[in-house]
Parts: structure tokens; C-alpha cells; sequence
């Protein structure tokens, strides 16, 4: 039996007087982190997550600059078409072969096959409709439009995929060390470009559709070092039916993340988006540890002893993430009235922007493990039709706020879907679980009887 998912922090067994026997180092959420794999997981998970956002930040910086306020606001509006498609046909199927591969028993083998079948099967028609969407949308040549496509529908799909197998093989470090082999590829090409002065629409995108099918290259390589046969596979089963759940979900949620920057490239407000992008860009620096920690802590929802085991963990890793993102709020106050005096008097309305999402932080935080909660009691289908209900509200939002007020429509609108979207899945989870908890109960007391 694999035992390399079996969570050394989960809570033990109830006992059949309902009381738990605790582990050392559980009672209180902050020692979690003092014992065990979860600490090592989750520095070097921050770590890499701290590596992307900075590379993304250094490409911020020195694309602003290179192509201007309004050019850069194109720029966002592109990957908020591109992200959302990603997570359609590449992400969704991969956190279905996760989510399956995590359990103990399962076909991992059968698993990844499916989720990259799927990949390969929904491309194309990708392709096409972002293609579609952004040449009549945007200013920027068609040929670098569509090696962009490719490059993060095609390279970065297909490396997600091969992330999943590789955690699925060696652990989340393998994961994790294709994102920072893709960060640190992304970052020597935008350097690179900046130091002889190439740095433009067309070399980046162009650049980035090779620099991501040669990162795809080296996590192929790796996994076969490793013994893991990769090969498509027709999704079919509990597979199909989970694949579509969570790639539904996720896509709706990169909507609801993104959706905003296009529409105020579309509604004629490109420099607006250009502030606002750059503010979200330096705001999401605050989510990284808690995004970390959610990566770390999945295999140990999954394979809590029962549902009592997941709420107490969601609850714990949720009052951690809640104060963490409280202080990250006061630190974000505390710096954005000096962003402005680094990225220039171009982008002064990056500081206020910084502050209208503030609040962001602390509902994301608040939301994420409920929401992995819901997929340890495998309710897949009430957790997408939440995710789907909050984004088409915060579509409906964008589109009345943001002709009006701009950026602060957007924002206001960010918050307020968030804040539905922590509620929605706190009440959800604790529904599935009151519904089983009098089935468990009964069972014990006839056990004890």
C-alpha cells in the first residue's frame, strides 16, 4: 500500500463515546505547522509560489514600461480570456487525476492518462475561441497573439498535466519544481529581451510559446526518469463526471478573478485596466502563503479518518489563513502609498487600487478551504453550481458597475461575489455534514447499545 499521502497531521479516530484521541502538536492551528512534512511542503510551496509572483511582478515592471499603460491593459485583458481556458481544458482535468490519484488504492496511472486525453481533446476548440475573442478585442498583431495562445493554452496545459503525475509519482515537490523551472524560464526570457532592448508584444509572445514547449520538453523528460507511463487515455466513469465538475468550477472562478480587466479593456478603459491590472498583480503577493498552504494540505483533507476529521481540519487551516490574511490587509495599507514612487507617475492609481482590494484578500482566504472540504465529501456538483451561481453574479456586477465607475465598480463587485463565495461554501459544507452526522450518531449508539 502507498503510504507516502497518508496524513501524519489528520486527527484520529473517534471512538465510539464520541470523543477524539488527539495527536501532539493539533489542538491549537498554528502547531500544525511545528511537526511533520506539512512545515517542509509548505516553505518550499511558498517559496515557489513567491518565485512565480515575483516573476510575474518583474514582467509587470519591465512590460509596463516597455509598452505603455493602455498597451498593458490589453495585456491583462488577454490572459483574463487565456487564464479562465487554461483552467477549462488543462487544470480541471489535472485536479481530477489528482483528487482521484491522492486516495489510497487508486489508479494513478489511469488517472493522469485520462486528464491528459482530455487536454488534447478540448485544445483545438480552445484555440479557436480565444483566438476569436481577443483578435477583434485587442491592438496586437495576430501572429504573437496566437503563439501566446498556444504557448499557455498548449505549453502550460500540458505541463499541468505532467505537475500532477510528477506529485502523483515523487511527491508535491515535483509539482512544484516545474512551476519554478516555468517561472525561472519565463523570467530569463523577459530579462533577456529587456537587457538588448527586444522587449515588445511580439518578441514576448513569441518567446513565451518557445520558452514553455521547452519547460514542457524537460517535465516530459523527468517524469520518464521516474517511470510513469504518460499516455492519452478516452476520459470515461467517475473520471468524466468529476473532470467536468471541476473544470466547470475553476473555469467560472477565472472568470470571476479576471472578467473585470476585460471588460474595462472592452468598455474603452484600457488605462484603467492598466492600474488596476498592475494593483492586483501586487495584492495577489499577499495570497501566496494561503494559496501554499491550500496546495499542502489537500492530500490531508482527502484522506481525513471521516467527515469530522475534514471540518475540524478546514477549520483550523481556515482560522490560520484568517489571521495570516488580516495582517497581510494592514501590510498592503501600510505599502501602497509607496508603489507609486517605483512604478512612476504613470501608474499612480495603482495605490488606491491596491486598497479598493484589500478586502479580496481576506474573503479568498476565508473561501478555499471550505471549498476543498466540499471536494474531501466528493459533493462536486453543489460546490460547481455555488461556483457558477457567484460568478455569473459577479458577471452581472461587472457589467452594471463598471461603465460607470471604472475600477471601483470592478472592485466593488470583486468583493462583494468573494465574500458570497465564503459564505456559500462555509453554509454547504456544514450542510453535508449535519446531513450525515445523525446517520453517524445513530450508528454509534446502537454500537454502544
Amino acid at each position: 500500500m502507498n503510504t507516502d499521502s497518508v496524513d501524519k497531521d489528520a486527527p484520529s479516530p473517534i471512538d465510539l463515546n464520541g470523543k477524539s484521541r488527539r495527536r501532539r502538536g493539533f489542538g491549537k492551528p498554528w502547531n500544525q505547522l511545528r511537526h511533520g512534512d506539512l512545515t517542509r511542503d509548505s516553505t518550499f510551496a511558498t517559496g515557489v509560489e513567491l518565485l512565480v509572483v515575483t516573476v510575474s511582478l518583474i514582467s509587470f515592471y519591465l512590460l509596463a514600461r516597455s509598452i505603455g499603460k493602455s498597451s498593458y491593459g490589453e495585456f491583462g485583458a488577454v490572459y483574463a480570456v487565456v487564464a479562465p481556458l487554461v483552467t477549462l481544458i488543462a487544470v480541471g482535468p489535472s485536479l481530477s487525476a489528482l483528487q482521484g490519484g491522492l486516495r489510497l488504492g487508486s489508479d494513478r496511472t489511469s488517472a493522469v492518462g485520462q486528464a491528459l486525453g482530455a487536454h488534447l481533446m478540448m485544445f483545438v476548440p480552445a484555440v479557436l475561441v480565444a483566438t476569436a475573442v481577443l483578435v477583434p478585442a485587442t491592438t496586437f498583431p495576430v501572429l504573437p497573439l496566437l503563439a501566446l495562445i498556444v504557448a499557455e493554452l498548449g505549453g502550460s496545459g500540458l505541463l499541468s498535466v505532467v505537475g500532477v503525475s510528477l506529485q502523483l509519482s515523487v511527491g508535491i515537490r515535483g509539482k512544484l519544481a516545474v512551476q519554478a523551472m516555468a517561472a525561472l524560464g519565463r523570467l530569463s526570457l523577459i530579462v533577456g529581451l529587456a537587457s538588448i532592448g527586444h522587449l515588445r508584444v511580439q518578441t514576448y509572445f513569441l518567446g513565451l510559446c518557445f520558452m514553455n514547449f521547452c519547460c514542457l520538453g524537460v517535465g516530459a523528460w523527468s517524469l520518464r526518469r521516474h517511470s510513469r507511463q504518460m499516455r492519452p487515455l478516452r476520459p470515461k466513469g467517475i473520471f468524466l463526471r468529476t473532470s467536468i465538475g471541476l473544470a466547470v468550477s475553476l473555469f467560472f472562478l477565472g472568470l470571476q478573478s479576471d472578467f473585470d480587466k476585460f471588460l474595462l479593456v472592452a468598455f474603452g478603459r484600457a488605462e484603467e485596466a492598466g492600474g488596476y491590472t498592475a494593483a492586483y498583480r501586487i495584492v495577489s503577493i499577499a495570497i501566496v502563503p494561503v494559496a501554499a498552504l491550500i496546495g499542502t494540505t489537500q492530500h490531508r483533507l482527502m484522506n481525513a479518518p471521516d467527515r469530522r476529521g475534514v471540518i475540524s481540519l478546514v477549520l483550523r487551516y481556515s482560522k490560520l489563513a484568517g489571521a495570516y490574511s488580516v495582517c497581510a490587509t494592514m501590510g498592503i495599507a501600510i505599502v501602497a502609498p509607496f508603489v507609486d514612487d517605483l512604478l512612476g507617475k504613470e501608474y499612480s492609481d495603482v495605490p488606491r487600487n491596491m486598497l479598493l482590494l484589500c478586502p479580496m484578500v481576506i474573503a479568498r482566504s476565508l473561501n478555499a478551504f471550505p471549498l476543498n472540504g466540499l471536494l474531501a465529501f466528493d459533493v462536486i456538483w453543489h460546490r460547481t453550481m455555488l461556483i457558477i451561481s457567484t460568478a455569473l453574479i459577479s458577471i452581472v456586477l461587472y457589467l452594471l458597475l463598471i461603465p460607470t465607475n471604472g475600477v471601483v465598480g470592478a472592485a466593488i463587485a470583486t468583493t462583494i461575489t468573494e465574500l458570497l463565495m465564503s459564505t456559500g461554501a462555509w453554509l454547504l459544507l456544514l450542510h453535508h455534514y449535519r446531513r450525515h452526522e445523525p446517520k453517524h450518531r445513530h450508528r454509534r449508539k446502537d454500537t454502544s447499545d
